[in-house]
C-alpha cells in the first residue's frame, strides 16, 4: 500500500506542474487566484466524500491549532515562493529547493526523532543538489539574487515540510480531516487576499482552471497521505525528483538538451534520489546481530519487540 501511495504522489505531482502552469496561462497569470479555486474546490471535494472518508467535527484545541497553523505556513510559504521568483533566478531558485532535504535531514533530527542520515544517504542528498546545481549552471542565463525573499521562502517551506509531518505524526487525524480544514482555510485567506488584488484581465481557459481544480484535490490528498507514511526528509526528496524528473522528461520530449553535463546532472539528482534510504526513528531503531535495521526506499513497519523475542 506504501508503495501504490508513494508512485500515485509522483505521478500527480509530475502531471500537477504541467497541468497548473497551463493553468495559470489561460488565468492571465492570476496564480492567487488559481490557486484559492484549487485549494476551496479540494474541501469541496472533501466535504462531498465525507460519507465515504470521515471528516472529524470535533477536535481538540491542540488539534484545531495544529491545522490552523499549517494553513497559515501554507500561505506564507506561497507568497514568499512567489515573491522569491519575482527577485530570484528561477536556475538559483531550483539549487536552493534542493538544498531543502539537507537542512529537513538535521530537523528531522532535532525535533521529529529522526536518525541522522547514513553516509550512503547523506552521500545521496548531496548528489541531488549536486546534480541539480550542475544543470542549473548550464542553464543559467542571468544572476538575479534576492536575498530576503530567499531566506523568508526557505524558513516557510522548512515549516511545511517539518510541522505538517509534526502535525501527522502527532494527532491521530484522518486523511479527510486534514484535506478539508487545512484546504478551507488556505483557500479562504487566499480569496480574501486575492479579493483586494482582482485580477487585471479575464480569464480565457476556464476548462484548464477547472482541470487543475481536480488535480489540486488529488495533490491534497496523496500529499498528505504521503506524508503520513514517511519522514519529512524523505517527502522532501520525493519532491525534488518529481520536479528533476518532470524536467528531464519535457527535454526528451520537446527539446533535447544539448548540453551533457545539464543532462549528467539531471541524471545524477534522479539516480541519486532513488538512492537515497529514509532514516529509522531513534526510538523504534533496533539491531539484529551486528546489522542496524534500516528503512528501505518505501518504508516498512518493524517490530522490534517480535524480532527480539524470536531471537
Amino acid at each position: 500500500m506504501d508503495e501504490f501511495i508513494v508512485t500515485v504522489y509522483m505521478v500527480v505531482s509530475a502531471s500537477a506542474l504541467a497541468i497548473n502552469k497551463l493553468a495559470i496561462s489561460a488565468a492571465a497569470g492570476d496564480c492567487v487566484g488559481v490557486l484559492a479555486l484549487q485549494l476551496l474546490t479540494t474541501a469541496g471535494v472533501a466535504l462531498m466524500l465525507s460519507g465515504r472518508f470521515h471528516i472529524q467535527s470535533s477536535l481538540t484545541n491542540a488539534e484545531g491549532t495544529s491545522l490552523v497553523l499549517s494553513a497559515l505556513i501554507f500561505c506564507a510559504t506561497v507568497y514568499a515562493n512567489f515573491k522569491m521568483l519575482d527577485q530570484t533566478s528561477i536556475e538559483l531558485f531550483v539549487v536552493v529547493r534542493a538544498s531543502v532535504p539537507i537542512a529537513t535531514s538535521v530537523l528531522d533530527w532535532l525535533y521529529l526523532d529522526r536518525e541522522l542520515p547514513s553516509r550512503e544517504s547523506a552521500a545521496a542528498l548531496f548528489g541531488i543538489l549536486a546534480g541539480v546545481a550542475a544543470y542549473a549552471s548550464v542553464s543559467l542565463s542571468q544572476i538575479r539574487v534576492g536575498f530576503v525573499w530567499m531566506l523568508v521562502w526557505y524558513a516557510c517551506f522548512l515549516a511545511d515540510q517539518c510541522y505538517l509531518k509534526y502535525v501527522c505524526d502527532a494527532h491521530p487525524l484522518s486523511t479527510s480531516t486534514k484535506v478539508f480544514y487545512t484546504n478551507l482555510l488556505a483557500g479562504g485567506l487566499l480569496l480574501v487576499g486575492h479579493a483586494a488584488h482582482p485580477p487585471r484581465a479575464p480569464y480565457d481557459g476556464w476548462l484548464l482552471v477547472a482541470a487543475s481544480c481536480v488535480s489540486g484535490a488529488a495533490m491534497s490528498y496523496v500529499s498528505w497521505a504521503t506524508r503520513e507514511r514517511l519522514s519529512a526528509t524523505y517527502f522532501a526528496v520525493l519532491g525534488v525528483v518529481c520536479k528533476v524528473g518532470t524536467l528531464a522528461l519535457s527535454f526528451v520530449l520537446f527539446r533535447p538538451p544539448s548540453n551533457i553535463v545539464a543532462t549528467a546532472g539531471m541524471l545524477v539528482a534522479i539516480a541519486c534520489g532513488a538512492a537515497y534510504r529514509q532514516s529509522p526513528r531513534r526510538s523504534q531503531t533496533c539491531s539484529f546481530g551486528n546489522e542496524v535495521l534500516n528503512t528501505p526506499l518505501v518504508p516498512m513497519t518493524i517490530d522490534c519487540t517480535s524480532i527480539h523475542q524470536s531471537s
